[in-house]
Order: structure tokens, then sequence, then C-alpha cells
């Protein structure tokens, strides 16, 4: 009530500031529609208000009431900040148009003193907007902090509840239990006596009809998925994860069986009008709790492996192994009995001592478990066989399940049965959940190894279907794995959240919350938003990949187009596509663009002083790519290499040398640099090979030998034709050079040997001699000195 007081106080006095705003102006239509809409909100929070007061027993009520009140104050908060955000620019703008002139100064514009008043009274109207919208956001606040309050008020009350053991009547119960045992009884054999008269043939045919649909699922599952199910023999040679997923088959398809079994049992049985209403309720309570045993048996017997140690998944003594199998077993057994005996108790009517004295049987039982287990010797010592005795527990797992179970017993010897009921039910199931959580992040652990996800079923496909590569499967192996562990931990968490008290709305409600409106300072993070936009980037990554790929198969290639020219265009819609698909994510996961400036001022700020060199390349790159002095598979030659183009990207350029060997030139080099093209227009290519003769010989004779030499190599072009030029009188040659034009200056080599090879061959054949220099030594003795 006080929290109401505080608003209605706020309100009467934010009310009488706004009559006192408005009462020399008209309202805008925006800030009329304001109005409307904030007088809505006053309205609402008061009826929940009322709800809270008149519903303050009912849980149910009370978790519906917190998620209608977290829903409405979510349109409260967008629309204060919406007028916070008008009021910052409406004080930005009287700032800018300054005061008022003082009396007796120059009169300013009009327009100008119109404008001001505007914006003065439009700011006392969002003040006042502002003001009432706190405070009912205050409201709707302090609202689901009293819930909450409250519910765990009820909790505590529930759960702390003493009874007097002393007090529970054996005698009323066993009354009560015989004299609604014998009216339960005899309408059992009423009914079962109308069954077999009338319903004789439907009961037949739905039990056929549910065996064959168990059959289905057992031989179906058998047959699809025996593949992964090996025996004891087999399963130990196999690593952890293929162990782990045949123990997850030879348990799942069993229960799937029986549970196939047992659902098409309850319906047809219930669309032929065998099941009364009143059995129904206990019928589908037996059947749940047989699909359940057969899960718990078949789980515990691949995970513990009491009676095939090879294949056992824990590293466990034989001898603990087989009493932590019982211990499981008798676990489960009294939790059925307990559900079981819920749905008797209802269906008998039995009186609230008979649940308070199960209850009490139950919570001994389990602290007895817990005692028993903590004093077993399950772990196998180092280097022996888990045939030995066995190591004890770690003492800290030891010491807090005996105290749990000490504890348990204690608090139902002095009357707490509610509360030691409420923590071993929470222990059972919280650790069958913390179980299935761990085997399923050691499965996300084991497909996470190296190669493991390629030894997979879904890996295998992949390479026959797509042709992945192992270094890539390791890296899906890598996501996948992790992908698991986050969802594993997700639902765990969840189960375990809801098991300790929490409802499906408050989990919704704060998981919607959680990745969708994450608050940093005034920054709002949605990582359901992030992840579209990665998802959005893939999608695009992979959508400018395949479409690179089509073109260049299907238009550039029957285009007959040249390497280096669909180079280019792969490239240049290659970087366009990821730069799109970039723009769509970042849009996608929520980030504003236009507010990205500023980020782009200090991104450019450190170009200029520490990026110099890679944006240089980068833009380097694009004008290689757009202007395309050279392209790939053109022969080129540098300052410091010469060889093949074999690709150009943004930053550097790969060039392989004759040799074989890749030399990665950055691209300013290249744009600043001169560098010779052999290929640019064409692969035409002209070749020399110079030659020299002896002073004996006639010139003449010598071109007409060379050009014959030309005109019988077929790799020279006659047009243009060859030509020998005599070069110079050398020191000891008279030297020439034949020259030829080739129409793939990359064969040069090979025609360049052609032709020195003919040219010997002809000149030895000529008897034409090839000289060498020659030099002639003069010594003077000391008398030639003198004279």
């Amino acid at each position: 009530m006080s929290n109401f007081l505080r608003f209605f106080i706020a309100m009467l006095f934010v009310n009488f500031s706004v009559l006192t705003v408005t009462s020399a102006q008209n309202i805008s239509p925006s800030f009329e529609r304001d109005q409307k809409q904030i007088e809505s909100f006053e309205t609402q929070i008061q009826i929940l208000e009322r709800r809270f007061t008149d519903n303050q027993e009912n849980e149910d009520e009370l978790i519906k009431l917190r998620t209608d009140t977290e829903d409405f104050l979510a349109p409260v908060l967008e629309m204060l900040d919406r007028l916070r955000a008008e009021g910052v620019k409406d004080k930005e703008r009287l700032t800018a148009l300054g005061d008022a002139p003082a009396d007796g100064a120059e009169p300013e514009a009009e327009a100008i003193t119109v404008e001001r008043n505007k914006l003065t009274e439009n700011s006392a109207l969002l003040t006042v907007f502002i003001g009432k919208l706190d405070g009912v956001a205050a409201a709707g606040e302090d609202l689901i902090f009293d819930i909450g309050l409250l519910r765990r008020d009820m909790f505590t009350s529930q759960v702390f509840e003493r009874v007097k053991i002393d007090t529970i009547s054996f005698e009323n119960i066993t009354t009560a239990f015989s004299r609604e045992f014998a009216v339960f009884k005899a309408k059992t054999f009423s009914w079962l006596s109308f069954v077999w008269q009338f319903k004789k043939q439907s009961v037949l045919i739905s039990i056929a009809l549910s065996i064959l649909a168990g059959m289905a699922i057992f031989f179906g599952g058998y047959r699809y998925f025996g593949q992964f199910i090996h025996n004891e023999s087999t399963r130990a040679e196999l690593s952890f994860g293929s162990r782990l997923n045949s123990a997850f088959w030879s348990a799942i398809i069993p229960t799937l069986s029986v549970a196939a079994f047992g659902v098409s049992t309850y319906f047809l049985l219930l669309n032929f009008g065998v099941l009364r209403v009143d059995f129904a309720s206990l019928f589908a309570r037996v059947l749940q709790a047989i699909v359940l045993l057969v899960l718990v048996l078949k789980l515990a017997s691949v995970i513990l492996g009491p009676w095939a140690p090879r294949g056992r998944l824990l590293n466990l003594t034989d001898r603990s192994a087989k009493a932590l199998y019982g211990l499981a077993v008798f676990t489960f057994l009294i939790q059925t009995v307990s559900y079981l005996g819920a749905g008797v108790r209802e269906l008998l009517n039995l009186p609230i001592q008979s649940s308070v004295l199960q209850a009490f049987v139950e919570t001994v039982l389990f602290a007895l478990i817990l005692i028993i287990t903590s004093q077993l010797r399950p772990l196998v010592p180092k280097d022996e066989s888990s045939g030995s005795h066995g190591e004890p527990w770690p003492l800290w797992v030891r010491l807090p399940m005996l105290m749990t179970g000490v504890g348990l017993i204690f608090s139902c010897l002095a009357g707490y049965v509610a509360l030691g009921a409420f923590m071993s039910s929470q222990i059972i199931v919280t650790g069958a959940i913390l179980i299935v959580v761990y085997f399923g992040l050691l499965s996300g652990k084991a497909i996470m190894q190296e190669n493991a996800f390629a030894e997979s079923l879904l890996g295998k496909h992949l390479i026959t279907t797509f042709q992945f590569s192992q270094s890539l499967l390791n890296s899906l192996g890598l996501v996948t794995g992790i992908i698991i562990n986050i969802l594993l931990f997700g639902l765990g968490l969840s189960f375990v959240l809801l098991q300790w008290g929490y409802r499906p709305q408050e989990l919704i409600t704060g998981g919607l919350d959680l990745f969708t409106r994450i608050q940093i300072g005034g920054i709002t993070i949605s990582i359901v938003n992030i992840g579209i936009g990665l998802i959005l980037f893939a999608i695009g990554y992979f959508a400018t990949r395949r479409f690179q790929q089509w073109l260049d198969r299907n238009i550039l290639s029957r285009g007959k187009v040249e390497l280096g020219v669909r180079n280019s265009v792969r490239k240049v819609i290659g970087y366009f596509g990821i730069a799109v698909a970039a723009m769509i994510a970042v849009s996608a996961a929520g980030f504003d663009l236009s507010s990205l400036a500023l980020v782009a001022g200090a991104l450019s700020l450190g170009i200029g002083f520490g990026l110099q060199t890679i944006v240089s390349n980068f833009v380097s790159g694009l004008i290689l790519l757009a202007e395309r002095p050279f392209k790939a598979g053109d022969w080129v030659e540098t300052t410091s290499v010469q060889g093949i183009v074999k690709e150009i990207s943004v930053r550097a350029t790969e060039i392989e040398t004759f040799s074989r060997k890749s030399v990665i030139v950055p691209n300013s080099e290249l744009v600043n640099g001169a560098v010779g093209n052999w290929t640019h227009r064409n692969s035409i290519g002209r070749v020399e090979v110079p030659i020299g003769v002896s002073y004996d010989n006639s010139p003449k004779k010598i071109m007409d030998l060379l050009l014959e030499i030309a005109d019988e190599n077929p790799n020279l072009l006659k047009i243009p034709e060859p030509s020998v030029e005599f070069v110079d009188f050398g020191a000891s040659s008279l030297d020439f050079s034949l020259r030829g034009f080739l129409a793939d200056i990359s064969n040069g080599f090979n025609v360049r040997n052609e032709l020195r090879v003919a040219i010997y061959d002809r000149l030895q054949a000529e008897g034409i001699e090839i000289p060498y220099p020659h030099r002639e030594v003069y010594l003077h003795g000391p008398e030639e000195s003198e004279n």
C-alpha cells in the first residue's frame, strides 16, 4: 500500500503541474497522443496493483501477473527513452538560440522569439510527461519486486512447515486406506467386468496395435541405427565418442519402443471408451513409470557397466559399479513409488497424514542411500585394473554426501518433513540433469577431437557429397562441439532452475532479456540479432563463392575470356559480395551504420599513423585489378623477381619464378615501381641469339647462313620475318645477332636452345671457326729497358 500511496501522490503532483503548464496554450497533436497514452499506462498499472492485492495467495496468478507487468513495462520504458531524447534535443536547440534580449537591448527577430517560446513550452510538457512515466515505471518495478518477495515467503512457509511425527495416526491412515481401497476395489472389479463383457475386442485390438507400434520402433531403430551399437568386446576398442554413441542408441531404442507401446495403448483405450475418467490418470502414471524404468535400467547398465567392465563409460571398480547400479535403481524405485502414491492418494482421497508419512519414509531411505554411497570406494587406483579394491571418493565429494544424508534424517526427525522431501527430490532430479549434461559435454569434447567429426556419419557424408577437406571438417567439429556445449549448458541450467522453483514464464522472460536486451551503459546488445547477423554473413559469403564459381564456369569460360580477366572479375565480385554481406550482417545485428562514423574516424587516424603500408597495398591491389597492367598468367619482370603471375589479391601478388618458387610481392611495389610485362598485349615476343665468327669469313655469307637456320626453325614466325644484324667488329670476332619472333614468348628458352644447337652444327659443317679472345703478352728485360 505504501508503494501505491507514493505513486498516487506523485501522480497528483504531476497532474497539477501539467494543468499549470497547459492552461495557457494548446497542446500539439503529438503531445495529445502522448498524454492519452500516459493516462492509459496509469490506468493499467492501477489494474495490475488491484490484481496483486486480490491474488496474494494464488501462486499461479502471481506468476501470470509478473509476466503481464513485465510486458506492460516494455512500452513504458520505450516511450520514456523517446521523450527523454526529445527533451535533450529541445534543450540543445534552446542553448543554440541563447537567452532572450535584456530590457533596452536591440530586439531580436520575431521568428526566433516564437521558436524559443515554443521550445520552452515543449520542454515543460516533456518534463511533466517524463515525471509521470517515471512514476508508472517505478510502480511497475515495485510491483515485480513485491511479487517476487511474496512468492519467496509462500515457498518458505510451505517448505519449512513443521509437523509433529508423533501426531501422525497410523490407525486413522490404515482405516481410511482400508475404507477407500474397498471402494476402489469395487469400482475396479466393476470396470474390469464391464470391459471383459463389452470391450474385450477393443482391448485386444488396442494391445495388438500397440505391440505393433513398439515392434516397429524397436526393429526400425536397430535397422537404421544398429550399426552404432557395439557389444562389450568391440566397444572397448572404440574411442570415447563412439562408445558414448553406442551407449546412447542401445538405451534410447528400447525406451522409445516401450514409450510407443505405452502411448499407443493409452490413447487407443481412451478413444475406444475402455478407460474410465477416474482410472485414466493413474493408468497414465503407471505407463510413464514403466517407460522411465526401462530408460533408467538401460542407462545405468551402459554407463556403469556392472556386468560389462570393458564397455563401461566411467572408470569405476567392478564392485562399486554393481553397488552404484543397485543404488541408482533403488533410488528410482523410491521416486516411482512416490509418483504413483500421489496418484493413489488423489484417487482414494486419503488424508494428508498419509502424504506426510510417505514423504518421511522416502526421505529417510534416500538419506541412507547417500550415506552408503559416500562410503563406497569407486575410484580405480593408478596403474591398477577395475577389479582392484578401489579408492574412496575425494573428500570434497564424500563429505557433502555424508552431511546431506545425515541432515535429511535429522530434518525429518525434527518435523521438517516437507523440507527433507523437497531437498531429496531436488537432489535426485538435479543430479540426474547434471549427469546428462556431463555426458553431453563429454560428447561435445569428443567431437572436437582431431579427425573425430570426419569419422562420424555426417562427416563421411560431407566428404562424399561435397568433398570437404580434413581441415574444414576439423573446424566444423570444433564449432559443433562448442554449440553442443552451449546448448547443453543452457538447457541444463534451465531445467535446474525449473526444478528449484522457477516457472517457465519466468525463464522465457529472463531468456529473452538475456539474449535480446543486454544493457552495457547506454548500449543495448542483442545476442539473437548478433547470431542472425553472423548467419546472414555466412549465407552471403557462401552465396558469393557459389556465384563466383557459376559465373566463371558458365559465362566466362564459355565466352573464351582469358584467364587474367576471369581472375580479376572473380576477385572484384568476391570483394563486393563480402562487403555487401558484411553491411547486411551489421545492420541485422542491430548496429546503426550511421553511428559507426566516429569509429571510422578513429580508424582513419590509426590508419594514418600505423597502417599506411597495409592501406597502400590494399589500394594498389584495387588499382591492379581495375587497370590490369598485368593479370594472372602474365610473364612479368620486376627489379627483384621474374616469373609468371599466379594470383593478385588485395595486399600482395603471387609470382612464381621459373624455378617454381613463389614470391609474394607487395602491390605497392608493383604500382610504384617499373614492371616489365612480356605478355601484356599479347604473347608474341622476340628472341635473340648472339654469335661471333672469325675475321676469315665473309659477313654476307654468315648473315645468309643464319637466316637459313632461322627459316628452318618451325617455332619462329614468318611475319615478322627473322633478321640478322651485323652488330660490331669485335676484338677477336665478327659479332652478329639472330633475331626472330615467337607466337608464345614463354617458349623462348627452348627456341633459343634449338637455335644455338643448329648454329653450332652448321658452323662446324661449314668449317667456320668460332674464335675465342687472343691476348699477346710482351715481356721486356732489363737490357731493353736501359736501351
